[in-house]
């Protein structure tokens, strides 16, 4: 190794004269270049050369050797720029790519966790679209969906989830938290709108007119009872249940939606039918236990911990309606004005039976 490198050191000290001078071919003068970078010695004996150059040289000599530094000036310039190019494109095209490779059930995951998560806690909802971006240091998920609001008009929203792929926690954030339909809060701000008066509202434009319906009960009822108690499906059509979890409703919190499902449909030869309560319960047990397994996958503990602790109440006391959501005719609707169970209700729409 050392006599090669002899050997080069003797050839780039021949050929030096010629190098300063600009003289030498292109093949050589790339081959002293080379050399230069990887020759201490080599390089001392270059830039002594140079200077002797710069002081006792002709301006035709001074004028090469500064062609021969710019040479060496655009070629660094060009290696930083390949290596900024080689970089970005690293880091900006291909990591996402390779890291979604990776984490591509970690992905599918995430993507099953967030469609639990509007379906289970946001009543009528309608998810648009989900997008799902792996980036260098996380990813994040987006559910965008529809809903009906308070206000009587369907209002586009948003949930991300931020999943970092190292160390950090991950984070939920929501748009328009106060469009859920089922909204405590403003009842109880509604003042002088008694229960009576809601009625009084319905009773008014019962001919022909079909109501969409929040009923919020007493006590917690067995889902089972249900129908016995509000009506058969035949005759009112059960869009949603909320879910007793055990908690008070204290404060909005985004870990503390309304806990719940939707009524389900099954697709089948005889066409589509709608899926028994029973059926129902056992699907949203099975789901909520698939979604806490899930979040413990991907290390949401905040949300884990809070389905974790939904599943073992729901465990312990069987799964109990706290709220439901439900549409019929206005006239049929009315029916549960002397109701028992009911404690309050929310009009959440009125429209003409067609």
């Amino acid at each position: 190794m050392k006599r090669e490198q002899s050997n080069e050191c003797e050839k780039f000290q021949e050929l030096l004269p010629q190098f300063l001078n600009g003289k030498l071919n292109e093949a050589d003068s790339e081959s002293c270049e080379n050399h230069l970078k990887n020759c201490d010695k080599c390089k001392k004996d270059f830039e002594q050369a140079e200077q002797n150059t710069l002081l006792n040289g002709d301006e035709n000599s001074i004028g090469r050797l500064k062609h021969l530094r710019l040479k060496f000036l655009r070629k660094i310039v060009i290696s930083v720029i390949c290596t900024i190019l080689v970089i970005v494109l690293l880091f900006g095209f291909i990591a996402p790519l390779l890291l979604s490779s990776l984490f591509h059930t970690r992905m599918q995951n995430t993507e099953q966790a967030l469609r639990d998560y509007v379906q289970f806690t946001i009543p009528s909802s309608q998810i648009k679209s989900m997008t799902i971006n792996q980036g260098l240091f996380s990813m994040t998920a987006s559910c965008k969906y529809e809903v009906y609001s308070n206000e009587g008009q369907y209002v586009n929203n948003e949930i991300k989830l931020v999943m970092p792929n190292v160390f950090f926690k991950s984070t939920i954030s929501k748009e328009n938290t106060t469009t859920d339909i089922l909204n405590y809060e403003q009842i109880s701000q509604e003042g002088s709108s008694t229960l009576e008066s809601k009625w009084n509202k319905l009773e008014k434009i019962k001919q022909g007119t079909v109501t969409k319906l929040a009923i919020f009960l007493k006590n917690p009822i067995n889902i089972d009872n249900v129908e016995g108690i509000f009506g058969s499906r035949s005759v009112m059509d059960y869009i949603w249940f909320e879910i007793d979890t055990g908690s008070k409703f204290t404060e909005y919190d985004i870990l503390y939606p309304h806990w719940g499902f939707p009524k389900k449909y099954n697709s089948g030869k005889s066409g589509v039918r709608e899926l028994s309560f029973k059926t129902d319960s056992i699907n949203f047990k099975n789901e909520m236990n698939n979604f806490e397994n899930i979040s413990n996958l991907l290390g949401i503990k905040n949300i884990e911990s809070k389905i974790s602790s939904i599943n073992k109440y729901i465990s312990e006391n069987g799964i109990k309606v706290k709220s439901i959501i439900i549409q019929s005719s206005t006239d049929n609707i009315l029916k549960l004005k002397d109701n028992a169970e009911i404690s309050n209700i929310q009009i959440i729409k009125v429209g003409f039976d067609y």
